[in-house]
């Protein structure tokens, strides 16, 4: 085989791939990702909003009075903020009315399964660089790291401030 008919070859089989993949797969639609409860008057609002920033913006270039544009940008916040708190409350309204029981628990259930709490470690790797074979043999190894025994070679000091650790206290009730 020559090299241009291996480039044909190549050609072919690329070409023969982006055609089945423009006929099986979708295509993407570039839409952006909105709220199920978004409107379109939220979405005029805002951009009225966006739209008065902008008319701010050039009135403070061309050095003009921005008395009126403040004020029409404070009622127009309200408005949109306004609509906005009244729009998601009441679908979280509908949304806690349409449930029932099995619904508010499956709704839950749901939740939990796609996120699976973390298990703990079966094994541990310990000092020595084995690791444990028993969740008795972690508990022991984590125990022995954490809190170990004493040493034999303790001072005098030592010895006796654990003897008063341990001794009850003989005082008199509060």
């Amino acid at each position: 085989m020559q090299a241009n008919e291996l480039e044909d070859y190549i050609i072919s089989v690329t070409s023969a791939i982006q055609r089945t993949c423009d006929e099986l797969l979708p295509r993407s639609t570039g839409r952006k990702y909105r709220c199920p409860w978004w409107t379109d008057e939220l979405e005029s609002l805002k951009k009225q909003v966006i739209r008065n920033n902008h008319n701010i913006q050039k009135l403070r270039r061309q050095n003009k009075p921005l008395k009126d544009a403040l004020l029409e940008k404070e009622l127009l916040k309200t408005a949109y903020s306004k609509t906005f708190r009244e729009t998601s409350t009441r679908n979280f309204r509908d949304f806690c009315e349409r449930q029932r029981k099995e619904d508010v628990w499956s709704v839950t259930n749901r939740i939990i399964k796609s996120n699976p709490p973390p298990l703990p470690p079966a094994t541990l790797k310990k000092c020595d660089g084995t690791y444990t074979n028993s969740s008795l043999e972690t508990a022991q190894a984590l125990l022995n790291k954490f809190f170990p025994d004493d040493d034999i070679n303790d001072t005098p000091l030592q010895e006796e401030a654990r003897k008063i650790a341990i001794t009850v206290p003989n005082t008199q009730d509060e």
